[in-house]
């Protein structure tokens, strides 16, 4: 399926539309992302088994017409700068490798209590940090 440019908004209301394609739009953005890492290495960390299972849950949840929140099926992806419980926390730094946070930061908290699936950590710039310390 094409999903429309994997933005949240137009994946929400494709998701909205049909119900049972949840476990679609996830193979669907598991796909991409392994296509870009594979070129572009962007991927830090995947969680793809536990994105599977989320998207499971999230069309029971839709299925039922219980949407766990407004979010609820949305693939997202975390810099590895920002704390995902159960996910290695490398902030760019090799140093950083054994660090595992057991809670999420508080946008991560806030995003998965509104439904959305964690797919990954991915890569941020340094260069990028630089201009933003300006």
């Amino acid at each position: 399926m094409n999903w429309p440019g994997f933005r949240p908004l137009n994946c929400w209301k494709a998701i909205a539309r049909n119900g049972s394609r949840r476990a679609t739009l996830i193979e669907d953005v598991i796909s991409a992302l392994e296509m870009t890492h594979a070129s572009c290495n962007v991927v830090v960390t995947p969680a793809y088994e536990q994105a599977r299972a989320a998207a499971d849950r999230a069309t029971l949840a839709w299925s039922s017409g219980q949407p766990q929140g407004k979010l609820t099926g949305v693939p997202v992806s975390i810099k590895d700068l920002v704390y995902v419980a159960g996910l290695p926390a490398l902030g760019g730094a090799p140093a950083n490798r054994d660090l595992v946070p057991s809670v999420d930061a508080a946008a991560v908290s806030a995003l998965k209590s509104a439904g959305a699936i964690v797919t990954c950590t991915d890569h941020h710039l340094r260069v990028r940090l630089q201009i933003d310390r300006r």
